[in-house]
C-alpha cells in the first residue's frame, strides 16, 4: 500500500486535483500582495465559479489600484458574478473612460437587465470606446427597448 501512495498522489495531481484551501489562500494573499501580484491573483480566481470566489472578487472591486479593480470587473463578467452588478453600475458614471468601458462590458457579460438604462446613457458618452462597449453590452443583453437609442446613435 505504501508503495502505491506516490503513484496515487501523482495521479490525483495529473487529474487537476485542487487543494481545497487554495481560494482561501489566494483571498488572504489578495489583501497583502503588491499590485502586480493582486492582478495575477484576480486572474487566477477567474478559473473558479462565481459562488466560490464571490467574496474575494467583491473585495477586489474595492481595491485601491484602478487596474486591479478593472481586472476584477473583467473576471466578474467572465464568471457572471451577479452580486458585482450594483458596484459595476456605479462605475458607469466614473470619470475614467477605461473604467466605464470595463464596467459596461462586464455588465453585458453578467446579463444584468437593470443596467440597460445606464448602458443606453453611455451611447452618448464622449469617449468612442465607451460608446462601442455600451453597444456590445446592449447587444449581449438583447434589449428590444434599446433599439431606438441604438438607431439614434447611427445619426
Amino acid at each position: 500500500m505504501l508503495r502505491a501512495l506516490p503513484l496515487l498522489v501523482l495521479t490525483a495531481l495529473s487529474m487537476g486535483f485542487e487543494w481545497p484551501g487554495r481560494v482561501h489562500r489566494l483571498t488572504y494573499e489578495l489583501g497583502r500582495a503588491d499590485v502586480a501580484r493582486r492582478r495575477e491573483i484576480v486572474r487566477q480566481l477567474g478559473g473558479y465559479t462565481a459562488a466560490v470566489v464571490e467574496g474575494a472578487l467583491l473585495g477586489a472591486l474595492e481595491d485601491e489600484d484602478p487596474e486591479v479593480r478593472r481586472e476584477t470587473a473583467r473576471v466578474a463578467g467572465r464568471v457572471r458574478l451577479l452580486e458585482a452588478a450594483p458596484i459595476l453600475r456605479d462605475w458607469l458614471d466614473d470619470t475614467e473612460p477605461a473604467t466605464r468601458a470595463t464596467a459596461a462590458r462586464a455588465l453585458g457579460e453578467i446579463g444584468e437587465p437593470r443596467a440597460r438604462d445606464a448602458l443606453v446613457r453611455l451611447l452618448a458618452d464622449t469617449n468612442a470606446e465607451v460608446r462601442r462597449t455600451a453597444v456590445r453590452a446592449l447587444a449581449v443583453l438583447g434589449s428590444k427597448e434599446a433599439v431606438p437609442a441604438l438607431l439614434g446613435t447611427l445619426d
